[in-house]
């Protein structure tokens, strides 16, 4: 399971995250800088491209974690979730990272998620 630890700062934050302990699992790239939609963002990366946890220019931090509680209920055309958080790390706000979460085939997610924004003012 994933989790994430937020620790509110005088000046901003420290957030800690780790992801799946699966061992089967690949290990994870560490962060590297990437331009998404023109924005400069700092993410670590699974071994095809997906990751878990992004910073951008702005501030805004995305983090997805796993909710394993159900059963998968995508038969067909599903959608990785290292793309969702690709998808909003280029926004500059956690109100703009929602709208565009809002337009995304959440529903053909395969495991349901949680999710957090934070932006450091």
């Amino acid at each position: 399971m994933c989790t994430v630890t937020f620790s509110p700062r005088q000046r901003g934050y420290a957030l800690a995250m780790n992801r799946d302990e699966l061992l089967t699992r690949a290990v994870g790239l560490p962060p590297s800088e990437s331009i998404i939609n023109g924005r400069r963002v700092l993410a670590p990366s699974e071994p095809g491209g997906g990751t878990w946890i992004l910073l951008n220019e702005s501030g805004v931090t995305f983090a997805l974690i796993d909710w394993y509680s159900i059963s998968s209920r995508v038969k067909i055309k599903t959608v990785s979730r290292g793309e969702v958080v690709k998808a909003v790390g280029s926004q500059t706000s956690a109100l703009a990272a929602a709208e565009t979460l809002a337009q995304l085939p959440l529903p053909r997610i395969t495991v349901s998620t949680h999710r957090y924004f934070f932006q450091h003012e």
